[in-house]
C-alpha cells in the first residue's frame, strides 16, 4: 500500500506502537482488512527496529501454505514466508491446542531468529467463548502486546471487557477501510485451493520409514496410529517443528514400517509428519477428514 493510500488513522496509530509492548497483534471479524493493516504496520515498524510479521491466519494464510502459521521479516512491502509451523486445518474452531502450540512455536522461532517486535495477524474466528479464549492464549504467548481491535459494530465488545485495563495489552480500535470489500466465501476457498496447489509445485513421491519419525496428530483422531484413508493433508517438520513441505498421505502401512506421501523433495528429510485434519487433493481442493 502506497503512503497515498494509507488512512489517517492508521498513521495515527504508528506512533503508539513505538512505545511500551514490544508486539502487535490485529484482531477482528473475516474481510476487516487486518492483513493489508499488519502488512503496512510490519513494514512501517521494521523502519527503526527487526520487527517481524507472523501470520497466523489458517484459512487465508498469506505467508506460508493455508493450514499453518508463516513467518516473515519485514523491511520490504513483500514480506516472503521465512518460517512456516504446521497445524493441519484452516479453521482453528477445530484445533485449539494445535494452534497454539504452532503458535508458541513459531514466535519462539521467531524470537531466536533476532526480532525485538512481532506484528501479529490473526483469524477473522471472533464469535463465541473460545474465539475469545484463543486470542486471549495468543496474547499469552506473546506476554505483552498492543492490541489492534478492527471493528465494524462493536462486535468485539469481548475482547474489550478482557483486555481493558491491562497495561501489557493497551487497546487501540480502528474501523475497516471502506475500500474493504467483504468476499463470498467460493473466492475464499479458491484462494486456498490456489495456495495449496503453490505449496505442492514440484511435490514428489515420498516413502518414509515410520521408524525414524515421530508422528504428531495423530491421538486426536482416536488412536496412535489409526488405519488413515489416502488423501489425508500431512505436515513434515524437521526436528525443530518448522513445516519443510506439506504432503498427502499415499499409504500408510504400519505392518511394513512406512508411509508413502506426496510432498516436495524437502519432505524427505523430516524428523516429524503430523496428521492434519482435512482430506486434501493434489489440485488443491480439500474437505474435513471427520465429518
Amino acid at each position: 500500500m502506497s503512503s497515498v493510500g494509507v488512512p489517517d488513522a492508521w498513521t495515527a496509530l504508528l506512533p503508539m506502537l513505538r512505545g511500551g509492548p514490544p508486539h502487535v497483534m490485529a484482531v477482528g471479524a473475516v474481510d476487516a482488512g487486518k492483513s493489508t493493516l499488519c502488512r503496512w504496520l510490519a513494514e512501517a515498524l521494521a523502519l527503526d527496529q527487526d520487527t517481524w510479521l507472523v501470520d497466523a491466519d489458517l484459512g487465508q494464510s498469506q505467508l506460508g501454505p493455508p493450514a499453518s502459521i508463516g513467518c516473515g521479516k519485514a523491511g520490504s512491502p513483500r514480506v516472503s514466508a521465512e518460517h512456516a509451523f504446521f497445524v493441519g486445518d484452516v479453521s482453528p474452531a477445530s484445533c485449539l491446542a494445535a494452534c497454539l502450540g504452532a503458535f508458541a512455536r513459531a514466535t519462539r522461532s521467531v524470537e531466536q531468529a533476532g526480532a525485538r517486535r512481532m506484528v501479529v495477524d490473526t483469524s477473522g474466528w471472533v464469535s463465541g467463548p473460545e474465539a475469545v479464549a484463543l486470542k486471549l492464549a495468543k496474547g499469552g504467548i506473546l506476554g505483552a502486546a498492543h492490541i489492534v481491535l478492527v471493528e465494524r459494530e462493536r462486535e468485539l465488545q469481548a475482547f474489550r471487557r478482557a483486555w481493558r485495563g491491562l497495561p501489557e495489552f493497551p487497546l487501540h480500535v480502528l474501523a475497516p477501510v471502506a475500500a474493504v470489500v467483504r468476499r463470498p466465501m467460493d473466492e475464499r476457498r479458491t484462494f486456498r485451493e490456489t495456495a495449496f496447489r503453490r505449496a505442492l509445485e514440484g511435490a514428489v513421491e515420498c516413502e518414509l520409514d515410520l521408524g525414524e519419525i515421530a508422528i504428531s496428530g495423530a491421538r486426536e483422531l482416536e488412536g496412535p496410529l489409526p488405519a488413515l484413508p489416502p488423501g489425508v493433508l500431512l505436515g513434515l517438520n524437521d526436528g525443530r517443528g518448522s513445516l519443510l513441505s506439506v504432503g498427502i498421505l499415499l499409504q500408510m502401512a504400519p505392518d511394513s514400517g512406512k508411509m508413502t506421501c506426496l510432498c516436495r523433495p524437502e519432505g524427505a528429510r523430516a524428523a516429524e509428519v503430523r496428521i492434519g485434519r482435512l482430506l486434501l487433493n493434489p489440485d488443491g481442493t480439500h474437505s474435513p477428514l471427520l465429518a
